[in-house]
């Protein structure tokens, strides 16, 4: 429970990079030492980095690109 709450905090921070919650935060399989698993869609990750900055967040960011109905997208992975 505490996770999710959490998760909604960061996703209503990060509202306008569209979030998206994933893994096991979001299916309730929590075990020691899962982590708070985001997807945020924008093309500048200085962006993401600096609003999870202000809150004095410990985080990874990994860049992903994939291809959906032939247009290239790009969306941020952040583990918390």
């Amino acid at each position: 429970r505490e996770m999710r709450v959490e998760a909604l905090r960061l996703m209503r921070l990060l509202s306008a990079f569209k979030p998206k919650i994933i893994g096991s935060t979001l299916t309730g399989h929590v075990r020691h030492g899962s982590d708070i698993d985001l997807h945020v869609f924008s093309n500048s990750i200085d962006s993401v980095s600096s609003a999870l900055d202000r809150e004095g967040m410990n985080y990874s960011i990994e860049r992903k690109q994939v291809v959906k109905h032939g247009e290239e997208h790009t969306y941020v992975h952040i583990h918390i």
